[in-house]
């Protein structure tokens, strides 16, 4: 496992790789890339970042993708909270 500024930075790549996934329709890779992802980037940068956004901009993709309406409310729910909406 990695920690510190490894740990983030290899979030924000896993973001990059889990947005190529769900652009290629891969929900399983997409998956496992950014839900650890987001909590990487949480811890590293708490309420507010870009990165954070970023990744969860393309969570809530992931949950519109898979179908999940319970996870796709949560995730817009934190990410108008964190735009201050």
């Amino acid at each position: 496992a990695l920690e510190g500024d490894a740990a983030w930075r290899r979030a924000v790549l896993d973001t990059a790789d889990g947005a190529l996934a769900l652009a290629r329709k891969d929900i399983v890779e997409a998956d496992r890339k950014l839900v650890p992802a987001w909590a990487a980037l949480r811890a590293r940068f708490g309420a507010r970042s870009y990165y954070g956004d970023r990744c969860l901009g393309e969570l809530v993709r992931l949950a519109e993708a898979k179908g999940d309406t319970r996870a796709l409310r949560r995730y817009r729910e934190l990410l108008r909270l964190r735009q201050g909406g």
